[in-house]
């Protein structure tokens, strides 16, 4: 993991509990615990505002819950 994706990951706050969260696109659905949750939200965010840790943050996410990024952001 690079010093940027660790600062990433440093200034998350995680959730408490996860939850359940479908791709609008697939439809397919699968449950995030609090950190993935957090992270994914992220990832949304940077999407979202366009900004320039979306790269980051997707790796993080991919690198971290492969099963889940496939269904989800793919």
């Amino acid at each position: 993991m690079t010093k940027k994706q660790k600062e990433i990951l440093a200034q998350l706050n995680i959730y408490k509990e996860g939850a359940e969260i479908t791709n609008p696109f697939t439809g397919q659905s699968c449950y995030l615990d609090g950190k993935a949750l957090a992270i994914y939200d992220y990832v949304k965010g940077c999407e979202w505002m366009n900004q320039s840790e979306l790269a980051d943050a997707i790796t993080i996410f991919r690198e971290l819950y492969p099963k889940e990024y496939m269904i989800l952001l793919d």
